[in-house]
């Protein structure tokens, strides 16, 4: 069943129709252009689909750039078509070998990865646009890419090396020079006895990395996760059990899970044991859902997880998956 929803901040118009297994999706319009989003459907859907809007709405007045991560270049649109690899082995681009720029003429080159910043897609969006340009500027540690999309600014250090040279490297300027300085992200300093889980808009799940260092230790121990997909609600989990004890033997295993929301993450276990930080390292704004409240965490932030840094007063946030 359609229902009218007019958002609470901007007020903008839509309307949203509940769908299977608990989705729905929104259609609304921002300066002439329609978006269509698919949200988290029940009995929270008009509150989903204003929060949406809202958000899009403030999207479309951002000045942040567009970015790309885990991305490379190949000449396919199509992820399930054989690459196109010309017999002599060059690659489709006006330049000289070695060029930090080059540009895309000789046939359709396209630029493939995860994106944050488009006014029309959710942050975290697999996208495919067609490349016309690229150039590499070092002081930033970013390539830039113009595309049909605009100019995406695409990190180095995400360049998927493992797909790039499943296609044709030349189409990356100066590629063996990027591979040998950019291809480790490093690692963060972590003091004993703390955890530290890093998250971002362009990860599945919103997870990046987690890390702790047991009290007495000099190793950083990185820490996997899980992904489980729920009936209802899918979440992330985070668990390193060595039973290992600290002096006065507490169990100091990590423990974390959370329920990974479209803007924000809902923590159902946390490491009690241990000083709990978490950094945002994506584009985009996420709320931290804690049994200390609610915690905002700008892009570029890393928080303690603790009372002292709870909102008063936080804002609507969305439930569902993400």
């Amino acid at each position: 069943m359609k229902q009218e929803v007019i958002s609470a901040k901007y007020k903008i118009r839509g309307e949203a129709e509940d769908g299977p297994f608990m989705m729905a999706e929104v259609k609304f319009e921002i300066d002439g252009q329609e978006l269509q989003m698919g949200i988290p459907g029940g009995s929270n859907m008009k509150k989903n689909a204003s929060i949406v809007m809202d958000r899009f709405y403030e999207k479309a007045r951002s000045d942040a750039p567009l970015r790309m991560r885990y991305w490379h270049l190949d000449d396919k649109d199509d992820k399930n078509l054989p690459a196109k690899v010309r017999e002599d082995g060059t690659c489709a681009a006006d330049g000289e070998s070695g060029a930090k720029s080059l540009k895309f003429t000789e046939r359709p080159i396209y630029l493939h990865g995860i994106t944050t910043g488009h006014p029309r897609v959710w942050d975290g969006y697999d996208h495919t646009v067609r490349a016309r340009e690229i150039s590499i500027d070092y002081d930033a540690g970013e390539a830039l890419v113009w595309t049909d999309d605009g100019l995406y600014h695409c990190p180095l250090n995400f360049l998927s090396f493992k797909e790039q040279e499943e296609g044709d490297t030349a189409l990356v300027p100066e590629y063996e020079h990027i591979k040998a300085n950019y291809s480790e992200l490093p690692k963060p300093q972590v003091d004993e006895g703390c955890a530290l889980l890093i998250v971002a808009d362009f990860e599945f799940f919103w997870f990046h990395r987690a890390y702790f260092r047991y009290p007495g230790s000099k190793e950083l121990v990185d820490c996997s996760a899980w992904p489980h997909i729920g009936t209802y609600q899918n979440s992330s989990l985070l668990i390193n059990s060595d039973f290992t004890f600290d002096d006065n033997d507490n169990d100091m295993d990590i423990d974390i899970a959370y329920f990974p929301h479209m803007d924000n993450i809902e923590f159902y276990n946390e490491p009690n044991d241990w000083i709990f930080f978490v950094q945002n390292i994506g584009d985009s704004t996420v709320y931290l859902q804690t049994s200390d409240g609610v915690i905002e965490l700008p892009s570029g932030s890393c928080k303690l997880v603790c009372p002292e840094n709870a909102m008063e007063n936080p804002p609507e946030l969305m439930d569902g998956d993400r």
